[in-house]
């Protein structure tokens, strides 16, 4: 082999242990995402439950869509690959930025059994990016950033020092 189809075969044995995750990933970002509108049903706004719903719904369907692509028609040439992981990275950012979203959005509604649970759901999405996200470092931590930093920072914003208490906890926990 050349030093180029050793660059790309590396290459796509990485996109494919990435891509290998998408099943267990993506559900469990659509049981995240129920558990988050159920918990917040009788407490939070349709408007924001029916909007935030529907993107991470389609967020998730469109990735998807695409990991049953990649399953289908792997990638041939350098470029399809770099296309393929272009677009998982983008679809790994938006949907990071939706449970930041969440975070920011949900969290002044309901009481601490609401609140908990979301920063539970948020958080677990942190742990659990670890072993997908950590080979790629950077986008490791743009993943957590566009999460995490959202929920701290309005945790922080919570009346009394348990919401600064409790975003310095996270804060350290991240």
């Amino acid at each position: 082999m050349t030093p180029d189809a050793d660059a790309f075969a590396l290459q796509r044995d990485k996109a494919r242990a990435m891509f290998s995750y998408n099943p267990t990933s993506l559900a469990g970002h659509a049981v995240g995402a129920v558990v988050v509108l159920l918990v917040f049903r009788d407490v939070a706004p349709a408007a924001l439950r029916w909007n935030w719903g529907a993107a991470m719904a389609g967020v998730v369907v469109l990735r998807a869509v695409l990991a049953w692509q990649v399953a289908r028609h792997e990638a041939q040439t350098p470029q399809a690959l770099a296309r393929q992981l272009g677009v998982w990275v983008v679809g790994t950012l938006i949907t990071a930025a939706l449970w930041g979203g969440a975070a920011w959005s949900f969290l002044p509604y309901g009481g601490a059994l609401q609140q908990v649970a979301l920063i539970l759901v948020v958080y677990t999405f942190c742990v659990a990016c670890i072993p997908i996200l950590a080979p790629q470092f950077a986008l490791y931590l743009a993943f957590n950033g566009l999460v995490y930093l959202p929920a701290i920072a309005r945790v922080a914003l919570l009346e009394g020092d348990a919401g600064l208490q409790t975003a310095f906890v996270m804060a350290v926990a991240v």
